[in-house]
């Protein structure tokens, strides 16, 4: 879907030239260009159909000298980057695309719709030499043409980084050749429905505020794997800054034991900062126990609050109060509490990963999960966060009576 709409057609002149009517002045140093282009381009692209393909153009003309310019020595281009003209926008001409005297027209093209404003910007380099004097003539100017999309992006998804399957396989100690299966890749681009419902659903806006993977494995460790990774006397995860990733204890910590563990993990829209001023805060909620009587539920005005319907909550958070701490709080009755845990929270770049003793849950079978990453905008004043799955959309049930092998 789309249609394009623009906004103030301009024709600017690049060099000493000026245009009142029919007259022109000659340039003294020098070479004119003129350039018709939209100053705005509104398109609504929603990610559905078709890329769009040409949204604009923009006509470039260079004008004659005549003989005081020297023969042979007028070299004119455009040059471009990736920077100048971003993804997904690009212009009909490659970079370095040579001009000559006369009108050329390129064309704007978009290949996708991930985009709210481009600006597409690139420069005309135009030199040679004055006949007489050999004295320069040069004109080097930018042009530019903003894109704005005007309608809210289709439900996306943006593929994963490989960091949480090192982080998941450094743990259990081998590959994991179907790692794929386990994971479950989280649509972008969707309004978050903000805790108090009165408030304004709003796409995550925030660096690493929006959930685009989760998955999970169930897995036996024994004392020796729980050494190399946990807790001998060189682990790949100690508590705190480690050579593989940065990993936290429970603010109670109690010792892990051998037995099967839960290994859930949670993929960001970008790398974790170790110091955010505006908070951070990351989630893995559970119905423990299978009880929906028992639940968490938010009190008013929060009553869309993203940890509901649960009763068990790991939660890595940073305040720059605090630093980071690993909390773990039973919720049972809406009775929040902190408990003591062995679980684990490990995290580098963009991944991470809870670690929970399957025997700190009551249900031995399935058990209930969300997600949830969040910043309550301590400096800014703007939250920015999502839950996966949504509040309104319940909890993902999860077995926990097969063991990945």
């Amino acid at each position: 879907m789309r249609f394009i709409h623009y906004t103030a057609f301009a024709t600017l002149a690049l060099g000493s030239i000026a245009c009142s009517g029919s007259s022109q002045r000659e340039p003294d140093r020098d070479i004119p260009i003129l350039v018709q282009k939209p100053e705005v381009i509104d398109i609504c692209c929603d990610g559905s159909g078709e890329p769009p393909g040409t949204v604009g153009s923009i006509e470039i003309e260079v004008l004659e000298l005549g003989r005081k310019m020297a023969p042979g020595s007028f070299g004119g281009h455009i040059a471009y980057s990736d920077r100048a003209v971003p993804a997904p926008a690009r212009l009909s001409v490659p970079d370095g695309y040579p001009l000559s005297p006369g009108k050329v027209t390129i064309d704007i093209k978009l290949d996708g719709c991930d985009f709210s404003e481009i600006l597409v910007a690139f420069t005309i380099e135009a030199r040679a030499v004055y006949a007489d004097s050999g004295n320069p003539l040069v004109t080097e100017e930018t042009v530019s043409v903003t894109i704005r999309n005007t309608c809210p992006q289709a439900p996306r998804t943006v593929p994963a980084s490989l960091q949480a399957e090192r982080l998941v396989e450094t743990i259990l100690g081998r590959n994991v050749p179907d790692f794929a299966d386990y994971a479950r890749p989280a649509p972008a681009g969707v309004p978050t429905d903000f805790s108090d419902p009165s408030q304004p659903s709003q796409v995550p806006t925030a660096p690493h505020t929006e959930t685009i993977e989760t998955g999970y494995v169930v897995a036996e460790l024994d004392q020796a794997r729980l050494d190399l990774a946990f807790t001998g006397p060189a682990p790949s995860f100690p508590v705190g800054f480690g050579t593989n990733a940065y990993t936290l204890g429970a603010e109670q910590p109690i010792e892990m034991t051998p037995g099967r563990y839960l290994i859930a993990w949670q993929v960001v829209d970008g790398e974790v900062p170790l110091e955010d001023p505006n908070g951070l805060e990351y989630a893995f909620v559970v119905d423990s126990d299978n009880d929906a009587t028992n639940n968490y539920q938010g009190e008013a005005p929060f009553t869309a609050d993203f940890f509901n319907d649960t009763d068990l909550w790991f939660t890595a958070e940073q305040y720059l109060e605090t630093g980071w701490r690993m909390r773990v709080r039973s919720a049972v009755n809406g009775d929040v509490a902190a408990i003591p845990s062995a679980a684990r929270w490990v995290m580098k770049n963009d991944a991470q990963v809870f670690v929970v003793p399957l025997d700190e849950l009551a249900a031995e079978d399935r058990v209930g999960t969300r997600f949830s990453a969040y910043s309550d905008g301590s400096a800014s004043g703007l939250w920015s966060g999502d839950t996966t799955p949504t509040v309104a959309a319940g909890l993902h049930s999860i077995d926990l009576t097969v063991d990945w092998n």
